[in-house]
């Protein structure tokens, strides 16, 4: 992110303890049934949700996130039934499979868990953990800084370098 657009995502993580990105599809287009099953989770539900991208995402380490999301991620992450399925496979997508919220015949792994869990963490409840564009954000401002190589945390005071324990 760029230092001086990073707030707007840091305020989400602060309220509901995630911020996370919406993709196009639904969470049931690209997991496979078997993670339902395994999460105790109806398909059905997911229809209609929106994958999350799990290559940005701000978290705040609240109780909940730590023991409904990531406790509970990881844990699927250490269980080959549960994060790739037997029959599971990440290519040969049919994305023009209609009606489009049918399982298209690849799984997205991580981030189908990732997007099941936090779905079922707020109740089914978009608003309450993703961001979109519309947010007083840009284009620009979702970029992620690549060249920005030490980690970033956001404490009560604001933003810190954890290498250094300097302010941004």
């Amino acid at each position: 992110f760029t230092s001086s657009k990073i707030e707007p995502y840091v305020q989400k993580s602060l309220q509901t303890g995630i911020a996370a990105w919406p993709l196009e599809q639904p969470i049931s287009q690209l997991t496979h049934p078997s993670m339902f099953k395994y999460l105790d989770a109806e398909t059905t539900q997911f229809y209609f949700i929106h994958m999350l991208d799990t290559t940005r995402f701000v978290i705040y380490n609240t109780v909940d996130i730590h023991n409904k999301l990531m406790f509970n991620w990881v844990k699927c992450a250490l269980k080959e039934e549960c994060i790739a399925p037997p029959g599971s496979k990440f290519n040969g997508c049919d994305l023009d499979r209609r009606p489009q919220f049918l399982y298209s015949g690849c799984h997205r792994y991580e981030s189908s868990a990732f997007s099941i869990l936090v779905s079922l963490m707020f109740d089914m409840k978009e608003s309450a953990y993703t961001m979109t564009l519309g947010q007083n954000m840009t284009e620009e401002s979702v970029r992620v800084d690549q060249s920005n190589s030490f980690i970033q945390s956001y404490d009560s005071a604001g933003l810190s370098d954890k290498t250094t324990g300097s302010k941004i």
